[in-house]
């Protein structure tokens, strides 16, 4: 490319933190985890409400340019907290694409700002609809029922489960995000036969199960993420998109 020649419209830079903003924001989370007081419960909520904050979305082109990077491997999502015009934090995750020996290829992604007044976010509240079955469902696409269940989990009114730093916990260390198989990535783009105004949907789940402490078999709630892309053309094949999809796996364990 010429260098003088302007950039395509889709490559949107206002949607991209530079390497220094990324890490200011990254730090930010682990402190305002650590603290594990009002910020953190605050920072996950939709503004103006006591209401969780049911996901973050991500329009289509970012997913698409993340998965273009030449020498991809996975996708990684990090937790972030950035300060909005008030000074208040407000919870978010980036996206980068990683490669061999995870290098970084890709710009930082951030989410949508769902906290700017003319920003639309993801609807609250609402469970992962039932794919189109307009042809073969991928094997790992995760049952509705149970989505739904992680979801009720997370949305429940009031909270089951208290917001606090235990819930962003994994292998008894502070939660930094989650990384992606390239193709939890690629699955949502399925049947997609042209990118108009889809957005991929991150929503926000809990998991919770039994677990041993030594003691007793104590309740584990952990923070999770599900995908699905939402806001299909008409264009679009029947199914596409397919259904939510539980792919990340925690980090830490591994970088």
């Amino acid at each position: 490319m010429n260098p003088s020649s302007p950039i395509p419209h889709e490559l949107d830079v206002a949607g991209v933190l530079n390497p220094t903003d990324f890490k200011a924001a990254a730090d930010r989370w682990m402190a305002v985890r650590a603290a594990n007081g009002s910020d953190l419960t605050n920072c996950l909520l939709v503004p103006k409400t006591t209401t969780r904050l049911s996901g973050v979305a991500f329009p289509v082109m970012q997913i698409v340019e993340l998965v273009s990077a030449v020498g991809v491997q996975s996708i990684r999502a990090r937790f972030v907290v950035l300060l909005d015009k008030q000074q208040l934090p407000r919870f978010s995750v980036v996206l980068y694409a990683a490669g061999a020996n995870d290098t970084v290829l890709s710009s930082y992604y951030l989410a949508t700002r769902y906290w700017l007044p003319e920003a639309e976010t993801a609807p609250a509240n609402t469970a992962p609809q039932r794919s189109k079955l307009g042809r073969d469902v991928p094997k790992h696409a995760l049952p509705v029922a149970l989505a739904a269940y992680w979801l009720a989990n997370w949305n429940a009114v009031p909270n089951r489960y208290a917001t606090s730093a235990a819930l962003f916990t994994s292998a008894d260390q502070p939660m930094h995000g989650y990384n992606f198989a390239l193709s939890d990535l690629m699955d949502p783009l399925r049947g997609l036969n042209e990118y108009k105004d889809q957005v991929l949907v991150m929503s926000f789940g809990l998991h919770t199960f039994l677990n041993f402490n030594g003691k007793v078999n104590a309740p584990v709630p952990t923070f999770g993420l599900m995908l699905q892309m939402t806001n299909q053309s008409l264009e679009d094949e029947a199914g596409a998109g397919d259904n939510a999809f539980d792919v990340g796996v925690p980090c830490p364990p591994g970088p």
